[in-house]
């Protein structure tokens, strides 16, 4: 059979989707691949005797055991095709399934317990900037494995599993992996995603096998429990310690170039913050930052060559270039991707260094089989797939692109190349050198683009041309970056001080090339994740045109045929998409987001504080496909509404923004916001009744109205969109809301979205009669306190016959209207449709 392992390594691969969709008992399962291997064994056995009888006997007609051989071989396929897929699903239900009762997922409740800890550090801590709940403040996050658990001062018991510390800097101790320590605490599951577009760290940590977080505060006990016998600092730290010292000698300060530096070569994560990586990623050159399969690839050819210059024997340089790897990818870390990256390319330079044919394809099935006999999960993270698809996509569609593109280049083919002058071969050998590299660039591109709008949000097509001088460079500055700790490590300062000067130079050439390719005109773009049909469709017509097995003479027909579905299918839901609105309720921030279509632009109303403009509008708005906004409606002037306005405007500026004629009442918003619109007064729009903003109407504040507090000025709009009414009540105040009665005949609505004012409550009855509203989305925050929806309140809405829905329960909500109908769905499902009945 031809390439072996990579139909191994597929069949593996859809039994851990089959385990993740199916999770089943692991016990039974394995019990099932166990059988399924004896069939192979008997199966095998039959062969043989069959072969062995046929010998002696001239004649097996009719003997059971020739009758049985017929059936032995494809006995033998169907065994061995069940017993990998139940391996694989195997695999991925025993991480699904808890370990025994010692296991933490059977002894944490979901609301988690207050605990002390015992158990060990598996990686040394590195600091981060907290999260929104976080305050900005630097934290300790590093895995712990949990061997003891004392839940409520209860006695100690044993405990499996691993979590996530989250801690602020112990003053005093030396934490570092291998360290054993007792700590109190908050153990509970991590936090979910309470919207689509932010980052799902419970799902994140499932990936990695940690399914609990535990938290300390200032006041937390910690006791080190190996005091007396310490073990020593790992040769990562150690390593990372030297070479970070090693390469910075010689150079003036600590910059941002030398961080880079460390951040590419010893997989340093600190220097990759969101101001340092935002032109690398929309550029598509931050591959070159994280110790991956480039990486790998690229120190492996370095060593190659070295060992090559030194005249070592092909067949000895495999066991020298591999454990050097291996090294390498223990001194930065043991990355998944690294790890991943090496374990390829070992099997790779071990097949060359042997003189054995080496098949690109059968070695990534090999790798990839052993990665996932070992992890199943890392199938499901975003580097994982991006590494195998990029270097499947180099070994399929890589050779015939540049097989097409190289008679565009080449001279005359009936002149001998000896014929030629020196000049032409020198030009040749660069010109085949860029357009192979312009080649790979395309490749890994089309490959990669897919997974990297679906995982980033992000459409980069400038990074086919940044690429290949950026990729140039970095090769060129991790080079000098092993010149120099070989170097330093044999004591040879000088040589190492220039090795960082040119690795340097490099670097900065990289920042150089990164910041402008990203400032080009539709460098990058912003866009929504693809659905996995269309990911599906997309790596079968490129992998499928690109190697030409679509274009042969059996399937060509086909072919075309399926593209033109493809397109039919794929226009429908396109033209079905263009005419949809989705009106956003964004959590964490009384924000309501209006997505672009064909028809509609983009409208934001409010904009939420400093902190929901960083952690939650910003993601959700590029989770969207939003790289500008055209209008911003602030409905009031208090903090939560809109203090955020100015941080917005630097990330996203509005086209225009809309406020209130009402005057604000609070002085501190009122001095900033004046400041703020004298400095930009092309964005201050001031609405009244009457006016629009796009489709929408104002109702209210009327402009003979100005009321003592900004809740009952609040901006009430009002559109309608296929034949359904949205009422955009913000959080207005109860004077506000008998004005908007008194003075406006018809409210009537289908859906109302309201928050929850400061003073009173919202939507009071008598509004609500005059709305008749088939839903209520109740727009409500866990903080600040008295923006959350109080109890009284929901006791009073749970009496109505229509849903109510709260954002403090149901995370983000998307209202979705269609000529066929409109729905309120959240990142769980879809929560209420129009032509279902309501729920009770």
């Amino acid at each position: 059979m031809q390439r072996p392992l990579l139909a191994v390594a597929a069949l593996y691969v859809a039994g851990v989707l089959l385990g993740e969709a199916f999770p089943f008992s692991p016990v039974l399962l394995i019990a099932f691949a166990i059988l399924a291997a004896v069939a192979i064994l008997l199966c095998g056995w039959l062969q043989r005797a069959s072969e062995t009888t046929s010998i002696h006997s001239a004649n097996l007609h009719g003997h059971p055991l020739a009758l049985l051989a017929l059936i032995a071989r494809p006995l033998q396929i169907t065994s061995t095709v069940l017993a990998i897929l139940l391996t694989g699903w195997a695999g991925i239900s025993r991480q699904h399934n808890p370990s025994g009762s010692h296991d933490l997922r059977m002894l944490i409740p979901d609301k988690g317990e207050i605990a002390s800890l015992r158990g060990t550090i598996v990686r040394t801590p590195d600091t981060r900037i907290g999260g929104p709940d976080l305050n900005a403040t630097g934290r300790l996050r590093f895995p712990l494995d949990v061997n003891s658990i004392q839940i409520h001062g209860q006695e100690w018991q044993p405990a499996i599993g691993r979590v996530l510390i989250e801690t602020l800097p112990p003053t005093g101790l030396d934490l570092h992996a291998g360290r054993h320590f007792e700590v109190d605490g908050v153990i509970s599951p991590p936090r979910t995603a309470i919207a689509s577009g932010l980052f799902d760290q419970r799902l994140h940590l499932k990936r990695h096998g940690i399914y609990f977080t535990f938290r300390t505060d200032r006041h937390s006990k910690w006791n080190l429990l190996d005091r007396e016998d310490p073990p020593s600092r790992p040769l990562v730290d150690n390593f990372r310690a030297w070479a970070t010292n090693n390469l910075a000698r010689g150079l003036p300060e600590q910059d941002e170039p030398l961080e880079l530096l460390w951040a590419m070569s010893l997989g340093w994560r600190t220097a990759l913050n969101g101001e340092v990586k935002e032109p690398f990623m929309h550029s598509g050159t931050m591959h070159l930052f994280a110790i991956s399969g480039l990486h790998i690839a690229m120190v492996a050819g370095i060593l190659v060559a070295l060992l090559t210059v030194m005249r070592l024997r092909r067949e000895h340089i495999g066991w020298v270039a591999i454990p050097l790897l291996w090294f390498y990818t223990a001194a930065t870390g043991w990355q998944p991707s690294a790890v991943r990256a090496t374990i390829m390319m070992t099997i790779i330079i071990f097949g060359w260094s042997l003189k054995r044919p080496v098949d690109l394809l059968n070695s990534i099935g090999a790798a990839a089989f052993l990665i996932l006999l070992w992890d199943p999960q890392q199938l499901f993270q975003a580097s994982f797939q991006l590494s195998f698809t990029v270097v499947f996509g180099l070994a399929l569609v890589l050779p015939p692109l540049v097989r097409r593109l190289r008679p565009w280049v080449s001279p005359d083919p009936m002149l001998p190349r000896a014929l030629w002058p020196w000049w032409r071969r020198a030009a040749m050998t660069i010109t085949f050198w860029f357009l192979n590299a312009f080649a790979t660039s395309v490749t890994a591109w089309l490959a990669s683009a897919p997974l990297i709008a679906c995982y980033f949000n992000l459409f980069t097509p400038v990074a086919i041309l940044a690429n290949v001088p950026v990729v140039l460079c970095g090769m060129l500055a991790l080079m000098s970056c092993l010149g120099s700790l070989l170097c330093g490590a044999i004591l040879l300062v000088p040589l190492a001080e220039l090795f960082n000067h040119s690795a340097w130079f490099f670097m900065s050439s990289m920042i150089f090339i990164s910041d402008g390719a990203a400032s080009l005109p539709g460098a990058f773009e912003y866009v929504r994740a693809p659905g996995p049909e269309f990911i599906a469709v997309y790596y079968v017509m490129l992998f499928g045109l690109g190697s030409g097995l679509l274009l042969r003479k059996k399937v060509r027909w086909w072919s075309l045929g399926f593209f033109l579905l493809t397109l039919v299918v794929g226009g429908q839901q396109w033209r079905t998409d263009q005419t949809a609105v989705r009106l956003n309720l964004l959590p964490g921030t009384p924000a309501v987001f209006q997505e672009e279509n064909a028809m509609l632009p983009s409208l934001l109303v409010d904009s939420g504080d400093t902190l929901s403009i960083r952690w939650n509008i910003i993601p959700i708005l590029r989770s969207r496909g939003v790289d500008g906004l055209e209008a911003v409606v602030l409905t009031h002037s208090s903090k939560h509404q809109s203090s955020g306005l100015t941080n917005l405007v630097q990330i996203l500026p509005p086209r225009e923004v809309h406020r209130s004629h009402a005057k604000m009442r609070t002085t501190k918003y009122t001095r900033a916001f004046d400041k703020f619109f004298a400095q930009y007064p092309h964005w201050d729009q001031r609405i009244n009744v009457g006016d629009f903003v796009g489709p929408w109407e104002v109702l209210h504040p009327h402009g003979s109205e100005d009321q003592s507090r900004n809740i009952d000025d609040a901006v009430v709009l009002r559109a309608e969109f296929h034949g359904v009414r949205v009422l955009l009540l913000s959080d207005l105040g109860e004077l506000g809301q008998e004005s908007l009665v008194t003075r406006v005949k018809n409210l009537r609505a289908d859906l109302v979205v309201a928050s929850v004012p400061n003073h009173g409550e919202p939507i009071q009855p008598w509004l609500l009669e005059a709305i008749r509203p088939r839903v209520v989305l109740l727009h409500d925050s866990w903080l600040p306190l008295d923006e959350r929806a109080p109890d009284n309140l929901k006791a009073r809405l749970s009496k109505l016959e229509v849903p109510v829905f709260y954002t403090t329960e149901q995370g983000g909500l998307c209202v979705e209207i269609l000529p066929a109908g409109w729905q309120v769905s959240s990142r769980l499902g879809v929560l209420w449709n129009s032509r279902w009945p309501a729920p009770e």
